[in-house]
């Protein structure tokens, strides 16, 4: 009776040991794992530049096809809303207010596919800063469910303001949205194709009357 008693002694014994041992390698685990900054390994692999990661699907470009003779095209909402304050105008005609006509030769440019266009629409110093990308060549893109909102007011800059750099210019700032059929990411890589990411759009009119987009980034989440 002893020798099964001292049997059932060691086996209690020797489970006693296993569970402590199994509970202090669980709290070392949990130790360790409280020391690790999860939120910046998930930052890190998942962000670059405080933008998220992500994998858009882009149509090959299509040079052949006259868009505007395209019937699938021109069944979509191609009018404009612009917005000033509380009042929003419907298929609104966008040489009618100070500062958009340069938004409707933007819209034009890309649906027209017109590259020239396109480039000649920007002031030297947004082409100046490497981060800001014009294309070379683009198709005609599928723009579509136009808005365009104005946010504040003008404001024209005065001599004290930024060391006189832009006196007499007049700001104007926009947040302009659409969306892309088929979307080619040869213009916008920042959006699936008939989905919409706003931008804001910085827009400058020089004491000539000519008017220059200055500034444009992209807006809301992926």
């Amino acid at each position: 009776m002893n020798t099964e008693n001292n049997k059932k002694t060691v086996l209690t014994k020797k489970k006693s040991i296993i569970i402590i041992s199994v509970l202090a390698v669980l709290l070392i685990i949990l130790a360790l794992l409280n020391t690790i900054d999860f939120d910046k390994i998930i930052k890190d692999l998942f962000y670059k530049n405080d933008d998220p990661v992500y994998n858009y699907f882009f149509y090959s470009p299509d040079y052949e096809t006259d868009i505007l003779s395209d019937s699938e095209y021109l069944e979509l909402d191609r009018t404009v809303s612009y917005t000033e304050g509380a009042i929003t105008y419907r298929d609104a005609e966008l040489d009618n207010y100070y500062g958009t006509p340069v938004i409707k030769d933007y819209l034009e440019a890309m649906i027209n596919g017109d590259c020239e266009k396109y480039k000649s629409l920007f002031t030297e110093e947004y082409k100046s800063n490497s981060k800001n990308k014009i294309p070379e060549v683009f198709p005609q893109q599928r723009v579509y469910n136009i808005s365009v909102t104005r946010i504040g007011e003008p404001y024209m800059y005065k001599a004290d303001d930024l060391d006189g750099k832009y006196t007499g210019i007049i700001r104007y700032v926009y947040s302009v949205s659409y969306m892309i059929q088929y979307n080619t990411g040869t213009v916008r890589d920042d959006i699936d194709s008939e989905s919409m990411r706003p931008l804001v759009i910085e827009v400058f009119e020089t004491p000539d009357g000519k008017l220059k987009i200055n500034a444009m980034e992209i807006t809301g989440n992926r």
